[in-house]
């Protein structure tokens, strides 16, 4: 069953007749498709749409009446509105109603409006919007990246001699090539990651080594100073100790030693100690004694140990 009709109006009005003309099929290097007008219920908020061609007679893209019989705008400004709306769905004639309002249908609608020229000073691909290139993303983020991709191949093709049908074709092949593309980045981008994932787990790695090496390094210098600082006054106490030991050595060994005493030779025991102490108090006899005399001349060291003598 068609639900559209194709209506049959010997006297158009002025507006449609004025605005799609030959010459603009020429520029847009486009099959004209029918147009049929439908007034729309006073709820519905659309201006235009293109059903399916199991429900057309002849292919047909349907406009709103309201929109054609509107008064409020300036002729241009009118026919401006309507030829866009006419492009819109001209483009999902061309491009098939399995591609909606992505990235293949975006750039056929910019082709017929950068072909379109401009209308009231200002070109026609002004028109374009996000409504147009609103399908097949959740969010924001990837339209950036469709819109650039649509309005270079609009530019492209646009200028180019190809009709409007072998631009939707072409679309779809290159549209193909570019998914194709966009996944070996998306590979390769995955594959980048996660290389820099490990190579900051190697960078990690290294910083835990260096800061375990430096770890093991100042405990080594904490260990080996407090080695030093041990070893040292062990040292020490053993010097004292060792000192100690020699003064008691000094006073307990004991050596035989020879006086003379009233001309006789007199052997007797006497402790190292004792016999440094005798020694000592003889030097400084002998040197009361030089002292006292006013004995200038160095005593050579036979005539010190001569006096220190207790021999007459």
């Amino acid at each position: 069953m068609n639900i559209l009709r194709q209506l049959i109006d010997e006297n158009p009005p002025a507006i449609l007749t004025s605005t799609l003309t030959s010459e603009l099929f020429e520029r847009l290097r486009m099959h004209p498709y029918p147009a049929i007008l439908i007034n729309r219920q006073r709820s519905a908020n659309w201006g235009g749409f293109c059903s399916y061609l199991d429900y057309t007679e002849a292919g047909e893209v349907a406009i709103s009446n309201q929109l054609v019989q509107r008064t409020d705008l300036s002729e241009e400004m009118h026919r401006r509105q309507i030829l866009a709306l006419y492009l819109h769905e001209c483009a999902h004639r061309i491009c098939g109603g399995e591609f909606g309002h992505g990235e293949i249908f975006s750039a056929m609608v910019l082709i017929l409006y950068i072909r379109a020229g401009s209308f009231c000073g200002r070109p026609l691909y002004h028109s374009f919007a996000l409504y147009d290139i609103d399908e097949g993303h959740d969010d924001l983020q990837g339209v950036p990246q469709a819109i650039t991709w649509s309005i270079n191949q609009a530019n492209e093709l646009a200028k180019s001699s190809l009709s409007a049908e072998e631009c939707a074709a072409s679309l779809v092949v290159r549209h193909a090539e570019w998914l194709e593309e966009l996944r070996q980045r998306d590979s390769e981008k995955a594959a980048l990651e996660s290389r820099r994932k490990q190579n900051m787990m190697r960078w990690n790695q290294l910083k835990s080594d260096v800061r375990r090496w430096k770890f093991l390094a100042i405990t080594a210098g904490i260990a080996f100073l407090t080695l030093f600082v041990t070893v040292t006054s062990y040292a020490d106490e053993i010097d004292q100790k060792t000192q100690a030991e020699f003064e008691t050595y000094k006073r307990s060994k004991m050596v035989w030693t020879c006086d003379c005493v009233g001309g006789r030779e007199v052997w007797s025991w006497k402790s190292v100690k004792q016999l440094e102490d005798e020694t000592l108090a003889k030097q400084r006899e002998v040197d009361s004694l030089i002292a006292k005399r006013g004995w200038t001349t160095p005593i050579p060291a036979a005539a010190r140990f001569a006096l220190q003598s207790t021999c007459k």
